[in-house]
């Protein structure tokens, strides 16, 4: 039982460490995420932009207004970029987090019957193993009486074929003359 009782608080340990790692990580997520939208906000800065297009680039003259603008457009996406991407990875690991926490809460509520499941595995394992060690008992058994069913059959045969030499004494001699004499005169008959 204190082997049951350690073994839980164990496991219990085990995933607080990794809730907390997990916990760790998000926040980590959320302040680079922090950071990507304080670059953006600052690369954006005095720029006005219009349906994706930077207004006050385009007012520089000539093709430096194309150049500047489809630079500002590049940076801006691959931001947006970012930021989309560290979003989705704090979501994944909020999920990450609350299924740790679900499967800890269903073990808090429910020891007795996990404990119970391990308990009738290890009991079907016993069963099972004393079965086999019963079939090669039997096996070791049927094999060792074999060769002597073997041989009481060969003794039955011989009492079969000549029950006059079961018997002992003079009756043996007596009987067997008799069988010899008859079959003489069967032979003689014919």
């Amino acid at each position: 039982m204190l082997f049951c009782v350690a073994a839980a608080a164990a496991a219990a340990a085990e995933v607080a460490a990794a809730a907390a790692a997990a916990a760790a990580e998000v926040a980590a997520a959320a302040a680079a995420a922090a950071e990507v939208a304080a670059a953006t906000a600052a690369a954006t800065a005095g720029h006005t932009v219009l349906r994706g297009v930077c207004c006050d680039c385009l007012r520089l003259p000539g093709p430096a207004a194309v150049a500047a603008a489809s630079l500002f457009l590049c940076i801006q996406q691959q931001q947006q970029q970012k930021q989309q991407q560290q979003q989705q990875k704090q979501q994944q690991q909020q999920q990450q987090q609350k299924q740790q926490q679900q499967q800890q809460q269903g073990k808090e509520q429910h020891p007795i019957s996990n404990w119970s499941a391990l308990i009738n595995l290890s009991v079907q394992k016993r069963w099972q193993q004393q079965q086999q060690q019963q079939q090669q008992q039997q096996q070791q058994q049927q094999q060792q009486r074999y060769p002597q069913q073997q041989q009481q059959k060969q003794q039955q045969q011989q009492q079969e074929e000549s029950p006059c030499l079961a018997l002992w004494g003079p009756h043996t001699v007596r009987l067997v003359r008799l069988l010899l004499y008859n079959e003489a005169l069967l032979l003689s008959s014919s």
